[in-house]
């Protein structure tokens, strides 16, 4: 069966989905379903069309894959934009259940959006604000729109008594499997606490946990109404649920969609349950409960009368907030940055000196003398007199202050003859008083001109009765008022209502009284908009007297209440009121009758009055029946009264009754013109249109005659002043309701048919050959000789609006429409109506274009060459100029004017500035040849129009030209000059703006809009144009706020219309302000809102309208919806293309608009191309200096920074600066701006110094400009703040961002963001300053807002989640921030390709972190695949240069130290080529190189490399800062070469560098230099020195929290300082403190407290505490096992330590074990001969050493000393170490002439390296000394012991570890001399120092116990050493083991001595 297919007016309900299931449980409920209609090019949804019931409905799923807020708001944007009558929506679906002990929900029910609380039926619950007291939430929802909450009702009602067909819905669709109760499963609710378990189902879940619950009986589906709550994200916690549902005061449902439609789109919310909103969530219910939706949903819609949803206002009408059919006038279409104030066509007026007719002419009031005449003839001599005695009618008269009367009654009791009786009475008391004016209008429901029935007609007419009364007190301000009501009509076309309400007011003030009367107020169609315009006259007017006139409906006695009058007068007419009236009529009309015969007359008026029903009307009536049956016919007095009608519609059917069959049909089609004709026709015209035969189409009757015209009329319609109206407005009602034989005609025919038979006649009408010929031959008749065809003017002006109204667009009917149009028919229309034009408003000429393309909606209206409705009319004006080309006659000479201002206006519309400029350039030629009376205004006006063309150009210098030439035509002395004097100066002003002048420019429009203000009033256009100039300078120059009051939309629509394109632009202004005051999120919807009705109203290709999808697409992509920005642009790029110049203005915005979205996309080479392309275009066509051509340079140096090419970027910026200095005005914004950008990138180029002049210079600009709160001063200074961070004056950066923030607190801009960005910033300053808890904080402050805002994977979120991951990183919380990166890659990578810059940046970002975790392979892996993707740009650009330095650190780690430094040596050679050998990019790689080179032990190499950055950073002028990084480097190096004085003088440098740019010594840098220099000193002994600087640091960290890593890694430092100084108990009792809080924040795994634990043990091992320093250090190994694997380099290098550990605890096997594993390891992966596996085989040998085994430990030993001498030069200090390894093995094994000669050589190369003084020269002389055999060796052990223990004295001091252990060797020295006395005096000394420095078990106290035993028994004194070494050998033997080597020596020494 063929589908139907309608219109797209016909579809009036909208149906949203989020889901495909939903989507196809929907369709299922379609009665039928119908053919879909074209898709448009920039409408994303797919539709689907049918019908259910009486309702045509539109079905639309979103984007699968896209649920959320966002997303069905953008599909009903689309939706209501598409199908314009749509007046509510659905949205049905499925949703999650709440179920409670209010609300038994259970799977599959239904939950329906309603009113319940303080919601609207709906709540977005994850919308609000975080303050001190947690989240609150913020905003309402607007509830569903009335027609369906009275539905609603109504189906709870049905339900109640059993009444429902869902069952019958839902069995309809049974035969589908997907939709059965069967397949969705059991229904089971498990307790709110009680998680899911895992996998697909809840068969593992526990079944003790399910809710006990009472089983329902049948199936019945169950509806439950209330709130659903809405958001961004899946609910699916079952304790979440129900705590937000109780702080919410109870919701029924959750979903995702309902909140992003209930603002925008007026529906209700339909869902069915398909889980419970918790962690057992799964789909299995969701077809079933998709069902039930789509049938609830049906079911509502099917108690929904059609004729209901008619008279509901449409979406897009309630969403305006504007009422049905709103009359206010519509401008044409044109592109529009600022409004001009003139319209491109001029009015040409002869000026009329005579006051009455001027006011005639420029008000058009109604006129009516008529109408009052009439009601004075007819009304009975003497009735109404009570009215003005009566008592509220005398109140109100006498009342002094502002007072109002409303007269109500019902239809015909006679409110108008006294309302008409009221103003003659007025008008004769007050007549000698010129002060007092009488004004009132007479709302005329008999007529079809619906002027009589409006707002701004009744404003007219009341401005136009008023001005001739004020007229005779001051004549100067009507000529002046009269001046702007002419002004408005040349520039907008139309008087505003708001302008005629300010006159209205104005006139009120020169009066002493003003009364207003309006009658028959029910009749006016806008009466709310009505009382609301009359609100200022009474609170800001003269004394003003109210009378209104009404039915008894129920409204208007409410609206008028509401009135702010004084004092409020009701009086109601009934039958007893009315009845002295009607009384009087009846006794003065039957005295007329001769009835003296038929009965006495005292009766028959009885009678009569009786069946009056107090009606005037009716008794009026009801006297014309009894006097015509009286005078033709013979029947008594009793008969007539009984034939007499009963009431007014029975009086109107016996009046039709005597028409015959035919002639009731010909009076059917004769009032169907006088109901439905759009102006009330003369008799002429009805005569010429009455051969249209609505009953019979195709078939025309011969014409109606005059006579014939009365005939039928039957006294229900009546000619007045040669028109046909009805005789009373209660015919309408009648006759549209009226049986017209067996049809109602207000339904058959419909309106719609009724209106497309009227629209096909007039065409037929316009479309004779004869018309046609007469009209291009005359080119346009005049008045006077259209009389051939009286219907003409009518149908000239009206065919389009019948055809809009018929709601009709089937392709015949275009095709019909579209020819006629390309036809010389239509020319002739088209110029009939242009002759026409100054007659009547020239608005109609776009509202032409406008309902062409509402009516159908951008269809083609000629295939062949698919030209749009505006396309269609710019042709008419096209070839209206080539008709009038030749114009000879004055007439036909100001008509070709006209014409071609028309087609310039068209030419500018769609962007053709050249065409349109010659256009007006040939229009002004042309006003030359008038006479000067003409020519004057109409130049004038003109070149208004072409500077307004010029500005759009760019042409300053041409604009500034047109205004000298307009100022030499103006006359000071003439009133009307005044206007265009004020706008020459808006034209400068805008002008100055564009050059660079800025503050000249808010100069100049300050001054006009001040001189506008107070000569034309704020309600002047021209007012209104230069207050918005003003207000794009004062945005400018960062007065937002004032910006923002300027630009108040209210003020536009009021002014100008809600509609109006200039009003349109207003609001896009206004978002602009939003915008940049960084409220993206309203910017949006604003936005959206302006582009959807610019497609309405100017169609989709004006440029206006892609102007506006264009910054659309900006600020979807500022938000970082990249995706949808670069598919709007798409959109609009297909829309628009540049007619006959590719490098209009809009192309080059379009362009430029894709430069930045293909930079997002990380295309950057194509947005540089696009850039640069659009900057050469306006360097050819403007010149290199124009402020155009300097925006875009700014623009390609902006995108050229982000790209990293940072020479390019400040060479443009430079030149940007210079050009602006030089053409712009000193403190220009643009100026300033310039200079904060240059500094930007000065400051990304490492020239701090001078980017912190240039930003400060900018600041001090912005701060004279303005106020501190604006938005530019604020940004100017976080830049600033930036800027000191880098230099480290962070204390400086940290007070000006704590300044913005507080500001933005004060201006409300608490949670926008760009207070979100100063948090970050001030986050980041913190962070460097040491308080990264604060940062800390605060970056979780910004994420939980960034969160709120959107969706999660916004760029926003993604950012502030990487900001936060940093600092997690800095407070050592490295797997919260692994956390972080992963989700902000894995979102990355979901919405972006995987070589998008932003997702090699977000692996680039977790490789590091990962490289820190120590999870190397898996950074590796990463790091590699980056380099992968960016190697294909070329494996010398930029970022693969980074890339490669990122995997080299990475390799490095991983020990592949010879891969790391290729690496890094290719990155040093790139940059060298690419920048040369001076470029701080080339020191920084270098300094990269040395760094892996110090790694790999080539430490001379890595100390050229560094001592040549630090040089040419010296050279180069560089920052301190980088200064002093690469002296720190250096310092590094020469301390791993043993350099120490140079390393500790380098450090020195470092901290006073630091210092000096700090100014504080809290600085996180300068505290970094401190613990640097404290390490050295530690190096070289200067322990006391280390301990101190340490503790200052500590102090210092302290500050903030005392948790932190930073203070944490400095109480390391510390206690490693007091192990040194052998403070072993304090150093414990810190490692212990850090251990704890690092295993309390961040758990046993991390790498930062395995560190620790490392740190601890080895402090343990020192006091002797083996076993605790064994169980810690097997600890380590085992969780590095656990998290990377034996091999990884930080178990390998735990083990090492537990291999000395065990070595030193005797269980020397397993020592032995673990380190030839190690090395086995390091072998493997490195290398024999790699510095750390030396470094392992060295341990290995110790280890060998302790164990016995010294052939194994010397053969190491021997090798490990061999590699080094390969590798190193002798002197090495690494060769040097293990030459003193291998003497101490050749020492243990005792062979006493190798280790003696082997540390001798050490100390001759240590004396000759580094001198006698060095402390590793003393520790070889310590060496030397103890192991010197040689009896007459040169060297004296004692004298050389002596020096060592007298330099540490000095040096370390007397109690000095150090010192006390050479002591105990100079004691032993002495035993071997048998100098036991000596001996012994310094081992006790060395005791009792030991207690104070020592544990009681330290190796050194047993140690030395142990020598002071052996010392005694040598001496003989066994006494004494028996206990000593008993006392040693219990301990060893507890804490070594017995089995220990050391524990057997002590053993046997006791053997021997006893």
């Amino acid at each position: 069966m063929t589908q139907r297919r309608l219109r797209i007016q016909d579809y009036t309900v909208g149906w949203v989905c989020a889901l495909p299931i939903e989507l196809a449980a929907a369709t299922t409920m379609l009665d039928e379903e119908h053919q879909s209609l074209p898709q448009d090019s920039n409408d994303t949804n797919l539709y689907t069309l049918g019908h259910i019931g009486e309702h045509n409905v539109v079905l639309a799923c979103l984007p699968a894959g896209q649920t959320g807020l966002n997303s069905a708001a953008t599909v009903a944007i689309w939706m209501k934009a598409k199908f314009v009558s749509m007046r509510f929506g659905l949205m049905v679906g499925v949703g999650g259940g709440v179920p409670s002990a209010e609300s038994d929900i259970r799977l599959g029910d239904v939950v329906v959006s309603q009113p319940h609380m303080h919601h609207g039926g709906v709540v977005q619950y994850d919308f609000g604000k975080t303050g001190p007291s947690g989240f609150t939430q913020t905003g309402s929802l607007n509830m569903p729109p009335t027609v369906l909450l009275t539905a609603l009702a109504k189906i709870r009602a049905n339900h109640y008594i059993g009444r429902s067909n869902i069952s019958t819905y839902m069995s309809a669709i049974s035969d589908i499997p997907h939709f059965t109760l069967a397949r969705a499963g059991r229904d089971i609710l498990f307790e709110s606490t009680y998680e899911h378990v895992g996998g697909p189902t809840c068969d593992r879940c526990s079944r003790d946990k399910l809710v006990e619950r009472t089983a329902r009986e049948g199936q019945e589906v169950v509806i439950h109404y209330g709130t659903i709550a809405s958001g961004n994200q899946i609910m699916r916690d079952g304790v979440t649920r129900d705590r937000l549902s109780s702080e919410l005061g109870g919701v029924l449902c959750f979903d995702m969609e309902a909140a992003g439609l209930m603002n925008d789109f007026p529906c209700v919310v339909i869902r069915g349950i398909c889980d419970y909103a918790d962690s057992h969530k799964n789909k299995k219910w969701q077809p079933y409960a998709a069902a039930t939706a789509a049938a609830c949903a049906k079911e509502l819609l099917s108690v929904i009368p059609s004729a209901d949803v008619a008279k509901t206002r449409t979406v897009d009408e309630v969403i305006e907030g504007r009422e049905a059919n709103d009359p206010d006038q519509i401008d044409p279409p044109r592109r529009m940055t600022s409004i001009p104030a003139v319209a491109v066509s001029p009015g040409i007026r002869r000026t009329n000196t005579n006051t009455v007719s001027n006011i005639n002419r420029q008000l058009a009031p109604a006129d009516f003398q008529p109408d009052l005449a009439r009601i004075e003839d007819t009304r009975c001599p003497g009735t109404g007199s009570w009215l003005r005695k009566d008592k509220a009618v005398m109140d109100w008269l006498k009342c002094d202050s502002t007072a109002c009367l409303l007269l109500t009654g019902g239809p015909g009791s006679g409110k108008t003859y006294l309302m008409g009786s009221m103003i003659r009475y007025l008008h004769t008391l007050h007549l000698k008083e010129a002060s007092v004016a009488v004004t009132y209008f007479l709302f005329d429901g008999k007529s079809d001109d619906s002027s009589r029935r409006l707002s701004l007609a009744v404003l007219q007419t009341i401005a136009a009765q008023l001005f001739e009364q004020v007229a005779k007190l001051n004549p100067r301000f009507v000529e002046t008022r009269l001046e702007a009501i002419a002004d408005s009509q040349r520039r907008l076309h139309f008087v505003p209502r708001n302008q005629l309400c300010t006159i209205v007011r104005e006139a009120t003030q020169h009066l002493s009284m003003t009364y207003i009367i309006l009658d028959a107020l029910d009749e006016c169609e806008d009466v709310p908009e009505l009382l609301r315009l009359f609100r200022p006259l009474l609170t800001e007017g003269g004394s003003l007297k109210l009378l209104f006139s009404s039915q008894n409906t129920r409204h208007i006695p409410e609206l008028v209440a509401q009135l702010p009058a004084r004092i409020q007068h009701r009086l109601v007419l009934d039958g007893q009121t009315m009845k002295e009236d009607i009384t009087q009529l009846i006794n003065f009309r039957t005295e007329t009758m001769d009835i003296e015969d038929v009965g006495p007359p005292q009766e028959t008026c009885r009678v009569l009055v009786a069946g009056s029903q107090g009606l005037i009307l009716l008794a009026k009536l009801r006297l014309d029946t009894l006097e015509q049956q009286l005078l033709s016919t013979d029947v008594d007095m009793e008969t007539a009264l009984q034939r007499l009608p009963i009431g007014v519609r029975h009086y109107y059917e016996l009046a039709l009754a005597r028409l015959s069959d035919e002639e009731l049909s010909l009076a059917r089609d004769m009032f169907i013109w006088v109901l439905y004709a759009q102006a009330t026709l003369s008799i002429e015209e009805l005569i010429e249109a009455s051969s249209l035969r609505f009953d019979k189409p195709g078939v025309k009757s011969a014409k109606l005659s005059r006579r014939g015209i009365r005939r039928l009329g039957a006294g229900l319609v009546e000619v007045v002043d040669n028109q046909i109206k009805l005789s009373h407005a209660t015919v309408r009602e009648f006759a549209v309701n009226h049986d017209w034989g067996g049809e109602k005609l207000g339904k058959i025919p419909d309106p719609n048919k009724i209106h497309l038979r009227m629209a096909i006649f007039l065409l037929d009408y316009m479309s004779r050959s004869d018309l046609v010929a007469d009209v291009l031959s005359a080119r346009g008749l005049a008045p006077e000789e259209a009389g051939r065809w009286p219907l003409l003017g009518y149908a000239v002006k009206y065919w389009l609006a019948h055809l809009r109204l018929s709601g009709r667009g089937e392709p015949e009917l275009v095709h019909r429409v579209g020819g006629f149009l390309g036809s010389d028919e239509g020319l002739a229309w088209w110029i009939q109506f242009a002759v026409g034009i100054d007659s009547y408003n020239w608005w109609l000429v776009p509202q032409i274009s406008s309902d062409l393309f509402a009516l159908f909606h951008q269809k083609s209206l000629s295939s062949p060459t698919s030209q749009t409705s505006s396309d269609i009319v710019a042709t008419l004006c096209e070839r209206h100029v080539r008709l009038l080309a030749d114009a000879s006659s004055e007439r036909q000479l100001i008509a070709y004017i006209h014409a071609l201002n028309r087609l310039a206006g068209k030419e500018v519309e769609v962007g053709r500035l050249e065409k349109a400029e010659q256009l007006l350039n040939r229009a002004i030629r042309s006003s030359e040849s008038l006479p000067s009376e003409l020519n004057e205004s109409s130049i004038i006006l003109t070149l208004i129009s072409l500077c307004s063309v010029n500005l759009q150009q760019g042409k300053y210098s041409e604009v500034i030209s047109h205004c000298d030439r307009i100022d030499s035509l103006l006359d000071p002395s003439k009133t009307e000059h005044n206007r265009y004097f004020i706008e020459t100066r808006r034209i400068r002003g805008e002008v100055e703006n564009g050059r660079y002048h800025s503050r000249l420019s808010e100069s100049i429009l300050r001054e006009a809009h001040q001189r506008a203000s107070t000569t034309l009033g704020d309600q002047d256009p021209y007012t209104l144009a230069t207050r918005n100039a003003l207000a794009l300078t004062c945005m400018k120059l960062g007065k937002f706020a004032e910006s923002e009051k300027l630009l108040d939309i209210a003020y536009y629509e009021a002014v100008l219309g809600k509609e109006h394109p200039s009003t349109l632009t207003g609001a896009e202004n206004f978002t602009d302000a939003r915008r940049s005051s960084g409220k993206l999120i309203e910017a949006e919807r604003r936005c959206a809102n302006i582009y959807s009705r610019r497609i309405k109203i100017q169609g989709p290709r004006a440029e206006a309208t892609i102007l506006t999808g264009s910054k659309l697409a900006s600020i979807y992509r500022e938000q970082g919806k990249v995706t949808i920005a670069s598919d709007l642009l798409k959109s609009l790029l297909a829309q628009y293309s540049a007619p006959g110049d590719s490098e209009n203005q809009l192309t080059l915005s379009l362009k430029y608009d894709s430069a930045w979205i293909k930079y997002e996309e990380g295309k950057l080479r194509e947005s540089e191309e696009l850039l640069e392309d659009g900057y050469q275009t306006r360097i050819h066509r403007l010149g290199l200096n124009h402020p155009w051509s300097v925006d875009t340079a700014e623009s390609l140096a902006i995108l050229k920074r982000a790209s990293g090419k940072l020479k390019e970027a400040e060479m443009l910026q430079k030149d940007v600066l210079q050009v602006r200095k030089e053409i712009g005005e000193e403190g220009d914004p643009c100026l300033l701006r310039a200079m904060g950008i240059l500094a930007t990138i000065k400051g990304d180029q490492g020239e701090l110094t001078e980017a912190e002049q240039l930003q400060e210079e900018a600041i001090k600009g912005w701060k004279e400009i303005g106020d501190e709160d604006q938005p530019y001063l604020l940004t100017a200074m976080g830049d600033l703040a930036s800027i000191k961070r880098k230099l480290k004056k962070l204390t400086e950066a940290e007070q000006l961002e704590k300044q913005v923030l507080e500001i933005r607190k004060r201006i409300g801009d608490e949670d926008g963001p760009h207070m979100l960005t100063a948090m970050a910033n001030l986050a980041i300053t913190k962070a460097k300053l040491g308080n990264t808890e604060e940062a800390e904080l605060l970056e979780e402050h910004v994420l939980e807002i960034r969160r709120k805002a959107g969706d999660n994977e916004r760029p926003s979120v993604l950012t502030a989640m990487g900001n936060l991951a940093i600092t997690k990183d800095s407070l050592g919380k490295l797997k919260e921030a692994e956390q972080l990166e992963e989700q902000v890659l894995e979102a990355r990578r979901k919405a972006l390709d995987e070589e998008d810059p932003k997702v090699l940046t977000a692996m680039t970002n977790l490789a590091i972190t990962k490289r820190k975790l120590e999870k190397l392979e898996e950074a590796e892996r990463m790091e590699e695949r980056v380099l992968d993707i960016r190697k294909k740009d070329g494996d010398e650009d930029p970022d693969v240069l980074v890339a490669m330095a990122n995997l080299a650190i990475t390799k490095c780690k991983l020990e592949k130290l010879e891969e790391g430094e290729k690496l890094e040596e290719h990155v040093l050679e790139a940059r060298r080529k690419a920048l040369g050998e001076e470029d701080p990019e080339v020191f920084t790689a270098t300094a990269n190189l040395a760094i892996t080179k110090r790694n790999l032990g080539k430490l001379e190499e890595a100390e050229r490399l560094e001592e040549r950055v630090l040089e040419g950073r010296r050279k180069l002028g560089s920052e301190e800062p980088s200064i002093a990084t690469a002296i720190a480097n250096l310092a590094i190096t020469k301390a791993r070469l043993e350099k120490f004085e140079e390393a500790e003088q380098l450090e020195e440098q470092v901290l006073k560098i630091r210092k000096s740019l700090a100014g504080e010594e809290e600085d996180n840098d300068v505290l970094i230099a401190m613990a640097n220099l404290a390490i050295t000193k530690g190096k070289l002994d200067k322990l006391t020195e280390a301990e101190q600087l340490e503790e200052q640091v500590l102090q210092a960290r302290k500050i903030g929290n005392e948790e932190s890593s930073r203070v944490l890694r400095a109480m390391s430092n510390l206690a490693i300082t007091k192990r040194s100084l052998r403070k072993l108990e304090e150093a414990e009792q810190l490692e212990e403190r850090v251990l704890e809080v690092q295993m309390k924040n961040l758990g046993e795994e991390e790498p930062d407290v395995l560190s620790s634990m490392v740190n601890l043990a080895n402090t343990k091992r020192v006091l002797g505490k083996l076993e605790e320093t064994e169980q810690l250090e097997e600890r380590v190994v085992a969780t590095y096992e656990k998290i990377g694997g034996k091999s990884r380099i930080g178990a390998l290098t735990a083990m090492s330590n537990l291999a000395v550990t065990k070595g030193q605890r005797g269980k020397l096997k397993e020592a032995i074990d673990l380190q030839v594993f190690v090395l086995n390891e390091y072998k493997k992966r490195f290398g024999p001969d790699n510095p750390d596996t030396l470094k392992e085989m060295s341990t290995l040998a110790w280890v060998y050493k302790e164990a016995g085994n010294y052939s194994e430990a010397e053969k190491l030993g021997e090798e490990v000393l061999k590699a080094r001498e390969k590798e190193l030069s002798p002197e090495h200090p690494s060769v040097l170490n293990a030459m003193t390894n291998l003497a101490n093995i050749y020492d243990a094994k005792c062979d006493g002439e190798k280790s003696f000669q082997m540390h001798r050589r050490v100390l001759e190369i240590r004396m000759k390296i580094q001198g006698p003084d060095h402390p590793a020269t003393i520790d070889a002389m310590d060496s030397v000394a103890i192991s010197d055999v040689d009896p007459e060796s040169s060297y004296d052990p004692e004298q050389m012991m002596s020096h060592v223990v007298q330099w540490r004295t000095e040096r370390l001091g007397a109690e000095h570890p150090e010192t006390l252990g050479c002591k105990h060797r100079l004691a032993m020295i002495l035993m071997s001399r048998r100098r036991f006395e000596e001996a012994e005096k310094l081992q006790l000394e060395v005791l009792d120092a030991g207690k104070h420095v020592f544990e009681k078990e330290s190796f050194e106290i047993l140690r030395t116990k142990e020598m002071l035993g052996l010392c005694y028994f040598l001496w003989g004194k066994s006494e004494k050493g028996v206990p000593l070494m008993e006392e040693v050998l219990s301990v060893r033997e507890r804490l070594l083991g017995p089995d220990h080597p050391d524990t057997e020596f002590v053993r046997r020494s006791l053997d021997i001595a006893t």
